[in-house]
């Protein structure tokens, strides 16, 4: 059941994303819905499939994105792994974790974006792009990663209820 889930919720949100999140900008920084969702997925205690909701988010969003499919899908199967391993460690303070998590996701994507920008050829520079979007899509992802968590966490809760004991 949470594998069919991940289909609709994350072309809705990429679409969200992509139409209406991409406008709202801090500099040139955007929200990356997509990485909230994937990591606040990965960070719920009865969740599964997680790896498969980073592929399926990366592979939607790549999409609308002219970066490379293989970069998008490996920054979030990267922030993926980090956050179960951590889910599993550090399991009484995940909005620590989460907070945690969204500012390294960030980090990484868009370092490995910077990166596939220089090797085919697209003259960007380092600093300005951390400054000027790294850092400002960092702090829009810190402020909604907290809403996104609760409607991940209650979509788990739903899909995945607890066990009565008897």
């Amino acid at each position: 059941m949470g594998l069919l889930a991940a289909f609709p919720i994350l072309i809705l949100a990429s679409i969200f994303q992509v139409v209406i999140a991409s406008r709202l900008h801090l500099l040139q920084g955007s929200v990356d819905l997509i990485l909230l969702i994937v990591v606040s997925w990965a960070l719920q205690e009865r969740s599964q499939y997680s790896l498969l909701w980073a592929l399926i988010g990366g592979i939607v969003i790549s999409i609308f994105s002219a970066v490379s499919p293989l970069v998008i899908i490996g920054g979030y199967l990267m922030i993926t792994i980090i956050a179960r391993m951590l889910q599993k460690r550090i399991w009484q303070m995940p909005i620590l974790v989460l907070l945690f998590l969204c500012l390294l996701g960030t980090i990484i994507n868009h370092l490995l974006t910077i990166l596939y920008l220089q090797i085919t050829g697209t003259n960007i520079g380092l600093l300005e792009s951390l400054r000027l979007v790294t850092i400002p899509s960092a702090l829009l992802n810190l402020l909604l990663a907290f809403p996104v968590y609760t409607v991940i966490k209650d979509l788990s809760n739903f899909i995945y209820p607890a066990e009565v004991q008897a």
